[in-house]
């Protein structure tokens, strides 16, 4: 018996921890607040959420939270929809929009508030549709 089939036998999990066939390797994560996220964010990306509902927009929602605090979301067969910033003192979201080709038009606009940036999903919303 070499090292490697020590190792997994000494430290694998338990056989009720162990995947069944008729468990799902991924779940729906449309519910699940992200737990990073303070109140602001939180409220935007359910209106995100909703908003992508009622456009019929589906795919699965995904964000990464950048090392400023920046929070880039990307759906399945668009990619990337845009960023948004709402923490600190310099909120700001990310528009994009298409040019000619497959060029693509990035702007920053500087925001008072999660209010103005609810407001700026529609151009979300126009993006993923083009």
């Amino acid at each position: 018996m070499g090292f490697w089939d020590i190792f997994k036998q000494k430290y694998s999990a338990p056989s009720e921890f162990k995947q069944k066939d008729n468990v799902p390797t991924e779940f729906d994560q449309k519910d699940i607040a992200p737990l990073e996220f303070n109140e602001d964010e939180l409220l935007f990306y359910r209106q995100l959420q909703t908003k992508l509902k009622l456009a019929k927009i589906y795919g699965k929602l995904s964000y990464n939270v950048l090392s400023d605090k920046t929070i880039s979301f990307t759906l399945d067969r668009v990619g990337q929809i845009g960023r948004v910033k709402i923490r600190g003192k310099n909120k700001r979201i990310q528009i994009l929009s298409k040019a000619r080709g497959h060029n693509v038009n990035v702007l920053w606009f500087d925001v008072s508030g999660v209010a103005d940036m609810i407001t700026l999903i529609d151009k979300w919303i126009e993006y993923a549709k083009s």
